[in-house]
Protein backbone atom coordinates (compact mmCIF):
# COMPACT_ATOMS: atom_id res chain seq x y z
CA UNK A 1 0.00 0.00 0.00
CA UNK A 2 1.47 3.35 -0.93
CA UNK A 3 1.04 6.56 1.08
CA UNK A 4 -1.37 8.08 -1.45
CA UNK A 5 -4.11 5.51 -0.72
CA UNK A 6 -4.89 6.74 2.86
CA UNK A 7 -4.93 10.33 1.56
CA UNK A 8 -7.55 9.39 -1.03
CA UNK A 9 -9.74 7.83 1.68
CA UNK A 10 -9.32 10.91 3.87
CA UNK A 11 -10.24 13.16 0.94
CA UNK A 12 -13.38 11.10 0.14
CA UNK A 13 -14.42 11.12 3.81
CA UNK A 14 -13.94 14.90 4.07
CA UNK A 15 -15.90 15.59 0.87
CA UNK A 16 -18.67 13.27 2.05
CA UNK A 17 -19.02 14.99 5.41
CA UNK A 18 -18.85 18.58 4.19
CA UNK A 19 -20.63 17.89 0.89
CA UNK A 20 -23.52 16.23 2.71
CA UNK A 21 -23.83 19.18 5.06
CA UNK A 22 -23.80 21.67 2.21
CA UNK A 23 -26.43 19.75 0.27
CA UNK A 24 -28.70 19.61 3.29
CA UNK A 25 -28.74 23.39 3.73
CA UNK A 26 -30.83 24.02 0.61
CA UNK A 27 -33.33 21.26 1.30
CA UNK A 28 -36.91 22.52 1.77
CA UNK A 29 -37.30 20.43 4.92
CA UNK A 30 -34.51 21.74 7.10
CA UNK A 31 -33.64 20.60 10.61
CA UNK A 32 -36.49 21.64 12.90
CA UNK A 33 -39.04 22.87 10.37
CA UNK A 34 -41.20 19.71 10.52
CA UNK A 35 -41.05 16.27 12.02
CA UNK A 36 -41.75 14.79 8.56
CA UNK A 37 -38.11 15.22 7.59
CA UNK A 38 -37.09 12.93 10.45
CA UNK A 39 -39.75 10.42 9.46
CA UNK A 40 -38.62 9.88 5.91
CA UNK A 41 -40.76 6.78 5.67
CA UNK A 42 -43.91 8.95 5.52
CA UNK A 43 -42.62 11.10 2.68
CA UNK A 44 -41.73 9.35 -0.53
CA UNK A 45 -43.46 6.02 -0.96
CA UNK A 46 -46.85 5.74 -2.53
CA UNK A 47 -49.08 4.32 0.20
CA UNK A 48 -51.90 2.04 -0.95
CA UNK A 49 -55.04 1.79 1.18
CA UNK A 50 -55.49 -1.69 2.64
CA UNK A 51 -58.47 -1.16 4.95
CA UNK A 52 -60.81 1.22 6.71
CA UNK A 53 -60.72 0.26 10.41
CA UNK A 54 -63.56 1.24 12.73
CA UNK A 55 -63.17 1.89 16.47
CA UNK A 56 -65.40 -1.11 17.25
CA UNK A 57 -63.13 -3.49 15.35
CA UNK A 58 -65.16 -3.61 12.14
CA UNK A 59 -63.14 -3.25 8.98
CA UNK A 60 -63.67 -2.77 5.30
CA UNK A 61 -60.87 -4.53 3.47
CA UNK A 62 -59.98 -2.97 0.16
CA UNK A 63 -59.25 -6.43 -1.28
CA UNK A 64 -62.97 -7.22 -0.87
CA UNK A 65 -63.99 -4.23 -3.00
CA UNK A 66 -64.50 -4.59 -6.75
CA UNK A 67 -61.20 -4.42 -8.64
CA UNK A 68 -61.78 -0.80 -9.67
CA UNK A 69 -62.00 0.16 -5.97
CA UNK A 70 -58.60 -1.14 -4.94
CA UNK A 71 -56.44 1.69 -6.21
CA UNK A 72 -56.79 4.28 -3.43
CA UNK A 73 -53.35 5.76 -2.85
CA UNK A 74 -51.63 8.62 -1.04
CA UNK A 75 -48.16 10.05 -1.62
CA UNK A 76 -46.80 12.63 0.83
CA UNK A 77 -44.31 14.90 -0.94
CA UNK A 78 -41.69 17.40 0.15
CA UNK A 79 -43.03 19.86 -2.40
CA UNK A 80 -43.64 23.15 -0.65
CA UNK A 81 -46.97 24.53 -1.77
CA UNK A 82 -48.00 28.15 -1.69
CA UNK A 83 -51.73 28.67 -1.90
CA UNK A 84 -54.17 31.49 -1.43
CA UNK A 85 -54.97 31.16 2.28
CA UNK A 86 -57.68 33.83 2.05
CA UNK A 87 -59.97 31.28 0.35
CA UNK A 88 -59.45 28.33 2.70
CA UNK A 89 -56.89 26.89 5.13
CA UNK A 90 -53.93 25.40 3.36
CA UNK A 91 -51.21 22.98 4.38
CA UNK A 92 -47.59 23.65 3.65
CA UNK A 93 -46.82 20.42 1.77
CA UNK A 94 -48.43 18.86 -1.30
CA UNK A 95 -50.02 15.37 -1.32
CA UNK A 96 -50.88 13.20 -4.30
CA UNK A 97 -54.18 11.39 -3.64
CA UNK A 98 -55.82 8.95 -6.02
CA UNK A 99 -59.30 7.62 -5.44
CA UNK A 100 -61.29 5.84 -8.08
CA UNK A 101 -61.95 7.28 -10.53
CA UNK A 102 -61.10 10.75 -9.19
CA UNK A 103 -57.95 12.46 -8.05
CA UNK A 104 -58.10 14.52 -4.86
CA UNK A 105 -56.23 17.78 -4.34
CA UNK A 106 -54.83 17.91 -0.81
CA UNK A 107 -52.11 19.59 1.23
CA UNK A 108 -50.85 18.64 4.68
CA UNK A 109 -49.02 19.85 7.76
CA UNK A 110 -47.25 17.82 10.41
CA UNK A 111 -47.00 19.06 13.98
CA UNK A 112 -43.58 20.18 15.14
CA UNK A 113 -44.16 18.81 18.64
CA UNK A 114 -43.00 15.30 17.73
CA UNK A 115 -46.32 13.57 18.48
CA UNK A 116 -46.97 12.71 14.81
CA UNK A 117 -49.98 15.01 14.53
CA UNK A 118 -51.24 15.35 10.98
CA UNK A 119 -53.62 17.88 9.45
CA UNK A 120 -54.83 17.30 5.90
CA UNK A 121 -56.57 20.02 3.88
CA UNK A 122 -58.94 19.22 1.01
CA UNK A 123 -58.92 21.58 -1.98
CA UNK A 124 -61.14 19.74 -4.45
CA UNK A 125 -61.24 16.76 -6.75
CA UNK A 126 -61.86 15.81 -10.32
CA UNK A 127 -65.55 15.20 -11.02
CA UNK A 128 -65.85 11.87 -12.80
CA UNK A 129 -68.87 9.75 -11.89
CA UNK A 130 -68.25 7.07 -9.29
CA UNK A 131 -69.32 3.45 -9.78
CA UNK A 132 -71.91 1.94 -7.42
CA UNK A 133 -70.32 0.80 -4.17
CA UNK A 134 -67.42 3.24 -4.44
CA UNK A 135 -65.67 4.11 -1.17
CA UNK A 136 -63.99 7.17 -2.67
CA UNK A 137 -66.05 9.71 -0.73
CA UNK A 138 -65.42 7.76 2.47
CA UNK A 139 -61.67 7.76 1.66
CA UNK A 140 -61.50 11.50 0.91
CA UNK A 141 -63.61 12.37 3.99
CA UNK A 142 -61.39 10.23 6.22
CA UNK A 143 -58.29 12.04 4.94
CA UNK A 144 -59.93 15.42 5.61
CA UNK A 145 -60.57 14.32 9.22
CA UNK A 146 -56.99 13.12 9.85
CA UNK A 147 -55.57 13.87 13.30
CA UNK A 148 -52.35 11.86 13.53
CA UNK A 149 -50.35 9.06 11.97
CA UNK A 150 -48.11 6.17 13.01
CA UNK A 151 -45.72 4.07 11.00
CA UNK A 152 -44.98 0.56 12.20
CA UNK A 153 -42.75 -1.43 9.91
CA UNK A 154 -44.31 -1.23 6.46
CA UNK A 155 -47.71 -0.05 7.68
CA UNK A 156 -48.95 3.52 7.83
CA UNK A 157 -51.96 4.24 10.01
CA UNK A 158 -53.78 7.54 9.67
CA UNK A 159 -56.07 8.14 12.63
CA UNK A 160 -59.22 10.17 12.06
CA UNK A 161 -62.53 10.96 13.78
CA UNK A 162 -63.46 8.84 16.82
CA UNK A 163 -60.48 6.46 16.68
CA UNK A 164 -61.07 5.30 13.13
CA UNK A 165 -58.03 4.33 11.08
CA UNK A 166 -56.98 4.24 7.45
CA UNK A 167 -54.47 1.40 7.07
CA UNK A 168 -51.91 1.66 4.26
CA UNK A 169 -48.98 -0.36 2.98
CA UNK A 170 -46.42 0.70 0.37
CA UNK A 171 -47.77 0.20 -3.14
CA UNK A 172 -45.96 -2.59 -4.96
CA UNK A 173 -44.38 -0.17 -7.42
CA UNK A 174 -42.90 2.00 -4.61
CA UNK A 175 -41.40 -0.65 -2.30
CA UNK A 176 -37.97 -0.44 -3.88
CA UNK A 177 -37.76 3.35 -3.72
Amino acid sequence: MNMKTPNIYLFILTVGIFGGTACNQGHPLSNSELTAEADTTLVGPTWQLVAFLEADGDRILVENLPEWGRGYTVTFTKQNLKCNSSKSPCGKWHMKVQGHPNEGFFTYDIGSDGNQSLTIYFHGQTKMGQPDGSKENMFFNALKAAKSYRINGKQLRIFYSDEKVLLFEPAESSEGE
